[in-house]
Order: C-alpha cells, then structure tokens, then sequence
C-alpha cells in the first residue's frame, strides 16, 4: 500500500500503489482547498481567452474537466480543470497548470481529438473507474503565472443529445447557487461574500446545458468572440 502526508498529516487512508497518480492528484487538491485561503476558492473549472476568463461550475461528474480539456485544444488556456482561484484584493484569477484528471469515455474522446497527448499511467477506483491524467501543454505552464479577468461565471447542465443553450441566469441567483461549491465561502467570513458577490456583479451569468462535447465547445467560442467584437 502507499499514503499521501504533508507535513506530519495524513489525509487518507492508505491506498493500494497502482493508485498513487490518482492520490497524488486528490492530495493536490487536498493541499490547495485547505491552505490557499488567501484566495476565494470554488470547485469550478476555469479557461482564458483573449485575456478573458470562463468559470465553469458544476456537480461531481458534470463534465467540467471533459469540456476544459475541449476547450483547451480549442484556443483557450487551461487555468485548472479542479480550481477557481480568485484573488479577493485584485478580482484576477490565477492559473493551476497541473495534469488534467479524465475518467471512463472522458478519456477516448479527448484521446481522438488530441492524438499526440501524453498521458500518465491508467487508475482504476471502485468509485470513479477508469482513471488518467493529461499532461498540461507546455504553454499553459510557461503563462502560470499570468493572471485573468473573469468575463463567464457557467452552471453546468450536461444532458446527452441536448443542444447547447446558454440561459441567462440572474446576479442574486447565481451567488446563491454557487456558494455550495466554494469551499471557503464561509470560512472568509465577509471577504467571502464580497469576494463572491463582486465576482458575480462583473460577470455574465448562466446556465449552460449541452449534450454533445463539439457543440459546446462552438458554443463558447461564439460566446467569447462576441464578447470581443462588444469591447
């Protein structure tokens, strides 16, 4: 067996070795949801275009990280697949250029858009299945440290064969849903709320429902290239 620690904790149970790439990841996340908290942080996905950035929520097994990786090889930059990460003094998000984690169809369809992607070692999980992580482009590493502005804040609604629809979502509303994925809304205290409450004031809101990965994906470029021709 093998264990994930950080400085004298250990946060899981032990877990068999041929999941270590997959525990590694959760102990990341682990590390970053429980000790960022100079940040607002939410469970979204998060992608910059043009200086301009999405955030994607959504329920475990949504899609977040299936549309990201979509979107990345689509002429977005991969902030994170797992994080939004807002500054509360600056209102800029920062970006988490780790591996992208895929499971089950996820990976066969981002493996036939992206032929040439490297991908760790496979992970098998009774509660997840199939596991593997893609390794981020170089060019999303080399622009870490480059910050972006949100423009989108995106609930996800995945339903097969529907058509994408982006349903307008008011400011009040919004706040309310997506206090449930922040997770340290609450700890924040007030710079929480105002965090979150300026968050929403400065962006689009709404609801995206699709069902099919490519229609989507055009969705949102049509989405960001108006945004464009606006400014």
């Amino acid at each position: 067996d093998a264990a994930f620690g950080i400085e004298g904790m250990i946060p899981f149970n032990p877990f068999p070795r041929e999941m270590a790439v997959a525990y590694f990841e959760w102990g990341l996340n682990w590390c970053v949801a429980n000790l960022a908290n100079h940040l607002f942080l939410m469970h979204a996905a998060t992608l910059e275009r043009n200086g301009h950035a999405v955030i994607i929520a959504g329920l475990s097994g949504a899609g977040k990280s299936t549309l990201a990786a979509g979107l990345a090889f689509d002429g977005w930059r991969l902030l994170s697949d797992e994080f939004a990460l807002l500054s509360p003094a600056s209102m800029q998000l920062s970006a988490l250029a780790r591996p992208i984690s895929l499971k089950n169809e996820s990976i066969d369809l981002i493996s036939a858009r992206k032929p040439n992607a490297v991908w760790g070692p496979p992970s098998v999980g009774e509660r997840k299945g199939l596991i593997r992580h893609l390794r981020p482009e170089r060019t999303w590493i080399d622009r870490v440290a480059e910050p972006a502005t949100p423009a989108w804040l995106l609930l996800l609604d995945f339903q097969s064969a529907a058509a994408p629809q982006l349903k307008p979502v008011a400011k009040g509303a919004m706040m309310m849903q997506l206090i449930p994925h922040a997770f340290n809304y609450y700890m924040l205290g007030q710079r929480g709320f105002q965090a979150l409450g300026e968050l929403v004031d400065r962006c689009e809101c709404f609801r995206f429902t699709y069902g099919d990965l490519d229609a989507g994906i055009t969705a949102l470029r049509q989405l960001s290239e108006s945004h464009d021709n606006a400014s």
